[in-house]
């Protein structure tokens, strides 16, 4: 007996045939952008801008942290989480502190202002937060995070090719 093969996508028989609506990192970029851009209003009356929120939320998670991990956990580029570190030192909210293993690098740490700046935020994130996953029930975020989780996993790996 012939084994039956699955169809495949039509994208992938004809790559012509793509449509954005259905293709999943198209839709994880409508997310991401559509909620920066509600938190840059909302960050507007506080001065602060969304790369700056996203350094606040990694220090108060890891109290300290060099430039290249901040640029990874949040997923701001070098050369702005730079301009962003100098900003939010000259405004008080973080302070900077020279690596005793290697000179070259900095850890940064919120200071007292920049713990108050989270604390003063942190119900219009909430809010934001909340509204982005209504409707989903416990269970429906368990398993989005665990996907989530397996695709950052496979995206980590350097590719095969």
């Amino acid at each position: 007996m012939a084994r039956r093969l699955k169809p495949r996508p039509a994208e992938q028989r004809d790559p012509f045939a793509f449509k954005l609506e259905r293709h999943v990192f198209y839709l994880f970029g409508q997310i991401y952008g559509r909620r920066d851009q509600q938190l840059a209003k909302s960050l507007r009356p506080f001065g602060l801008s969304v790369p700056q929120w996203r350094v606040l939320a990694a220090l108060v998670d890891l109290r300290t942290c060099t430039i290249n991990r901040l640029s990874d956990l949040t997923v701001v580029d070098r050369t702005t989480l730079s301009r962003t570190l100098d900003r939010m030192e000259r405004s008080g909210l973080i302070a900077r502190k020279r690596v005793k293993a290697d000179k070259r690098s900095y850890e940064m740490h919120l200071t007292a202002a920049g713990r108050a700046m989270f604390r003063r935020i942190w119900p219009v994130m909430s809010y934001h937060n909340a509204r982005a996953i209504a409707g989903l029930s416990a269970r429906e975020l368990a398993r989005l995070k665990s996907i989530i989780e397996k695709m950052i996993a496979n995206v980590a790996a350097p590719p095969e090719m």
